[in-house]
C-alpha cells in the first residue's frame, strides 16, 4: 500500500513552495534591478558565494578611466590585472603586459626596490618612488603605493597604484634650469649681456652692470656699451643677430675717463632656426692687458741684456744647446745656427769632455757637482780657449735644462801659468828674506814660515811653530790683541794690516816685532801673509828718547815756574795770578773740547804770560795810585817784551805769540797790534777771558777786589764785543753750573 501524504500535509508543503517561491522571485527582481552583488547558495560543499555579473561594473569604470595606473600582482609579481593607463605607461598593448612579470618593466636597479616594497605591503601598505622602462628604453619616474588585497580563501593577491612623474619632474628640472639661469645671470663674474631681436638689452648681470651708466635694461646695446674695436671704431652688434658668432674679440670702453680692454664673445640666441636675440659676454682684460706689456718690455729689456751681455749664455737641452747669445758666437767663432746644429760635447776638447758630460748629467738630476769650473774650448779656428763656466738648473719649455754662463779665461789661464813660475822665485826670495814671513790661512793654521821667523822665536823648524800655542808664544797684553784681530778678521770686519806684538822666545825673552799683514793668493786660494821685523832694539832706543824727553819737559816745567816766580817776586800784590790765569785758561780749553796737546801749550803760556813786567820797574808795578800815561804805556809793554825775551825759545807750541795777543780785543780795541776776531789765536782768546777774570777778581794796589761776580758780569756784557762769545760761555758755564772757583 502506497504511502502517499495526506491532504493536510500537500497543503502544508504547496504553502511552503509558494512561499520559497515568492522569496525566489524578490532575490531575482532584486539581481535584476543591480541591488545584489553576490548571492551566498548552501549545498552539499557548504555555502558557496556567487558574484553576480555586472556588481563590479562602477569599480571597474573607474579604475579605467583613473589617471594613474592600476595593478593586481600576485604573490610571485605576475600581473593579473592592470588598466589602460598602465599599458600606456609602458607603451605597450595590455593584452601583452598581462600575465607577465612586472619586475621585466623595471631597471635592474629598481627590481630590488620592488621586492622590498611587495615585502612590506604583506603586512601594511609601501610607498616608494621607483622608474618603469618602456618600450622605447626611456625611464618613466612613477610614484608606487602598494597594498595587499584582503579575501579569505584565496591566495595572496597585491593591489599596486602608480602615479606617472614624468611631468612633475620635468617641472622640477625647468624651475631648477630656470632659478640656476637667473642666478648665474645675477651673480656671474663674468658680465652677461641678453639682447632682444631689436638689439635693445633685456637681462644683464651685476658684473655687465658695472660697465654701464646707469640700467642698461631695454636700452640699446651701443648706447648701454659704447664699445671700440682696436681700430677705435664702433662696435656694431647686427652681425650677431644675423646669426654670426664672435669669438674672443678685442674691444675697449671709456669708463669714468678711464679706457677699460674687454674681451668680447657673442652668439645669436635660437630658437630652432629662429634668431629671438643674442648673449654677449664681455670680460675685463685691462690687468692682463697690462700685465702682457709690462712682460713685453721686461722680456724685450731682458732680451737687450742678453743680446749685450758680456759673457756668453747658453741653455743646454737634451745634450744640444737649444739657445746661444751673440757672445757666444764671438768666443767660439761659430755661429748660432752652428752652435745648436751640433751635439755641444763636440765644441769641447776631447780631454774634457768626460768631464763635462758627468757634471751635466748630475746636474740634470738634481745631484750636487761645482757651480763653477774650467773646460777646454775648440776655436772654430782650432786654437784652444779656457772657459770658465757657471750653471744652473732651470725649466725650458716644460722640459729640464741648464742655464750657462761663459767667460773666457784663456789670457787668466796664461797668467796662472807665469805667475807658478813667478811663485817659484817669489819662494826662494822669501826663504832667504832678512824679515820673518809667515803664511797663514784665515783661522791661523801656517802654511809657510821662512828661516828668519824661526830665527826669532828660536825655534828649529816649522813644526815646532805650528804646535806651540799662540797664549804662549805672546805676552799676556799681545795675546788679547791677537784675540780682537782674529774675532774682527772671522766677522768680515776690518781690522789694521799694520800693528805691533811683543812675543816671548824659546828661551822666555821678550822681543818686539812690528807686523805688517795682506791678502796674498797662495797656491791658487787666498791666504795672509805675515811679515815681522825685529823692532826690540828700536823700541829700546824709544824707550831712552822717551826717558830723555821726559826729563827735558820737566826741566822746562822748572824753568817756567822759576820764570814766573821770579816776575811775581817784583809785584807781591800779583803773586799767584799767573798760575790762577793759567788753572782758568786750562779748564776753557778743556771746556771747549781741545785736544790735550794744546791745553798744556795754553797752560804753559798762562804760567809766564805776564813774563813782560821783569823790565817794567817795581814801582810802577805796585803803585798804590792812578798811573800816568807814559806809566801805562809802561805797563802796555809787557806783552812786546814777553814775546821778544821767549821770542828765540824752541818751544812746540807758539808760547810767544800767545803772550803777544793775549791783551788783544775780538773789536780791535787791544794792543799792542790791535787785532780783531779770527786774526787773534784762539789760545790768546783765552788768555784774555782768563786774565780779565781773575784780575777783576783779586786785589790790586790801586783798587780794592770787585769780586767774580763783576767779573762775570764784564765778560757778559762784553760777550762777542770785546772777547769771543765761544770762550765767555764755556767760562760761565764752568762757574755758574759746574762749581768752578779761583783757587788762592
Amino acid at each position: 500500500m502506497t504511502d502517499e501524504p495526506s491532504g493536510p500535509e500537500l497543503a502544508a508543503e504547496l504553502e511552503d513552495l509558494r512561499a520559497r517561491l515568492a522569496e525566489a522571485e524578490e532575490v531575482l527582481s532584486a539581481i535584476r534591478n543591480g541591488e545584489v552583488d553576490a548571492v551566498v547558495v548552501a549545498g552539499e560543499r557548504g555555502e558557496q558565494v556567487y558574484t553576480l555579473s555586472g556588481a563590479d561594473r562602477v569599480y571597474r569604470q573607474l579604475i579605467e578611466t583613473m589617471s594613474e595606473g592600476a595593478v593586481t600582482l600576485s604573490a610571485d609579481g605576475v600581473i593579473l590585472y592592470g588598466n589602460v593607463r598602465l599599458a600606456e605607461m609602458l607603451g605597450r598593448p595590455l593584452d601583452q603586459v598581462l600575465g607577465t612579470a612586472l619586475r621585466n618593466y623595471l631597471p635592474p636597479s629598481d627590481q630590488q626596490a620592488l621586492d622590498a616594497i611587495l615585502a612590506q605591503a604583506r603586512t601594511a601598505p609601501s610607498r616608494r618612488e621607483i622608474n618603469l622602462k618602456t618600450s622605447e628604453g626611456r625611464l618613466a619616474p612613477v610614484y608606487l603605493s602598494a597594498a595587499r588585497l584582503q579575501s579569505e580563501g584565496t591566495e595572496m593577491v597585491f593591489c599596486l597604484v602608480l602615479t606617472d612623474l614624468t611631468e612633475q619632474k620635468s617641472l622640477q628640472r625647468i624651475t631648477a634650469e630656470q632659478r640656476l639661469s637667473r642666478l648665474v645671470l645675477e651673480q656671474a663674474a663674468e658680465a652677461i649681456v641678453v639682447c632682444g631681436e631689436q638689439g635693445r638689452v633685456i637681462r644683464a648681470s651685476q658684473a655687465a652692470q658695472q660697465f654701464c651708466d646707469g640700467s642698461p635694461l631695454l636700452r640699446p646695446f651701443a648706447e648701454a656699451f659704447p664699445l671700440r674695436t682696436d681700430a677705435s671704431d664702433p662696435f656694431h652688434l647686427a652681425p650677431v643677430l644675423q646669426g654670426e658668432t664672435l669669438r674672443n674679440v678685442d674691444v675697449a670702453l671709456d669708463r669714468q675717463g678711464q679706457k677699460l680692454d674687454l674681451l668680447l664673445n657673442a652668439g645669436p640666441l635660437l630658437s630652432g632656426r629662429q634668431i629671438l636675440g643674442c648673449v654677449i659676454t664681455l670680460t675685463d682684460i685691462t690687468e692682463r692687458k697690462r700685465a702682457e706689456e709690462a712682460l713685453r718690455e721686461s722680456e724685450e729689456k731682458y732680451r737687450t741684456l742678453v743680446e749685450n751681455a758680456s759673457e756668453s749664455i747658453l741653455i743646454a737641452q737634451d745634450g744640444r744647446l737649444k739657445f746661444v747669445n751673440r757672445m757666444a758666437s764671438d768666443i767660439s767663432g761659430y755661429s748660432e745656427q752652428e752652435l745648436c746644429s751640433r751635439p755641444f760635447l763636440e765644441f769641447i776638447q776631447p780631454g774634457d769632455r768626460d768631464m763635462v758630460e758627468q757634471y751635466y748629467m748630475k746636474r740634470l738630476k738634481g745631484n750636487g757637482v761645482p757651480p763653477r769650473y774650467a773646460f777646454r774650448l775648440i776655436h772654430k779656428d782650432g786654437s784652444i780657449r779656457w772657459m770658465e763656466i757657471d750653471a744652473v738648473l732651470i725649466v725650458w719649455e716644460g722640459k729640464p735644462a741648464t742655464l750657462n754662463f761663459l767667460s773666457d779665461i784663456t789670457e787668466r789661464k796664461r797668467m796662472e801659468v807665469e805667475l807658478s813660475q813667478a811663485e817659484g822665485n817669489f819662494r826662494l826670495s822669501l826663504e832667504e828674506s832678512p824679515l820673518g814671513i809667515r803664511i797663514v790661512s784665515i783661522d791661523g793654521k801656517v802654511l809657510y814660515a821662512n828661516r828668519a821667523i824661526l830665527d826669532l822665536y828660536g825655534y828649529d823648524d816649522v813644526e815646532e811653530l805650528r804646535s806651540t800655542p799662540v797664549k804662549k808664544r805672546y805676552t799676556p797684553a799681545s795675546y788679547t790683541e791677537f784675540q780682537l784681530r782674529k774675532k774682527k778678521r772671522m766677522n768680515g770686519e776690518d781690522y789694521p794690516s799694520k800693528y805691533e806684538i811683543s812675543i816671548i822666545t824659546k828661551t822666555g825673552e821678550i822681543r818686539h816685532l812690528q807686523v805688517f799683514r795682506k791678502e796674498i793668493l797662495w797656491d791658487g786660494q787666498k791666504q795672509f801673509q805675515a811679515i815681522y821685523q825685529d823692532i826690540t832694539e828700536h823700541k829700546k832706543a824709544e824707550d831712552k828718547l822717551r826717558e830723555t824727553l821726559s826729563g827735558l819737559h820737566n826741566a822746562l816745567s822748572g824753568i817756567i815756574q822759576v820764570l814766573s816766580a821770579v816776575s811775581e817776586k817784583r809785584d807781591p800784590y800779583t803773586a799767584g795770578h799767573q798760575r790762577r790765569v793759567a788753572d782758568l785758561a786750562q779748564a776753557i780749553a778743556q771746556k771747549l773740547g781741545l785736544p790735550p796737546d794744546r791745553v798744556e801749550g795754553i797752560r804753559v803760556a798762562g804760567v809766564i804770560h805776564d813774563i813782560g813786567k821783569l823790565s817794567i820797574p817795581a814801582e810802577i808795578l805796585s803803585k798804590p795810585a792812578r798811573l800816568s800815561e807814559i806809566e801805562y804805556k809802561m805797563i802796555q809793554s809787557h806783552a812786546q817784551v814777553g814775546h821778544d825775551i821767549l821770542g828765540e825759545v824752541k818751544f812746540v807750541w807758539p808760547i810767544a805769540k800767545m803772550i803777544l795777543q793775549h791783551h788783544e780785543r775780538m773789536d780791535g780795541s787791544g794792543y799792542p797790534q790791535g787785532l780783531k776776531g779770527d786774526d787773534i789765536l784762539l789760545e790768546s782768546r783765552i788768555l784774555a777771558v782768563s786774565d780779565v777774570i781773575e784780575a777783576m777778581a783779586s786785589h790790586r794796589p790801586y783798587r780794592a777786589a770787585l769780586g767774580i761776580e763783576a767779573a762775570l758780569k764784564e765778560i757778559e756784557n762784553n760777550k762777542g764785543l770785546l772777547y769771543d762769545p765761544a770762550v765767555v760761555s764755556a767760562c760761565l758755564t764752568l762757574f755758574r753750573e759746574k762749581g768752578y772757583a779761583l783757587n788762592d
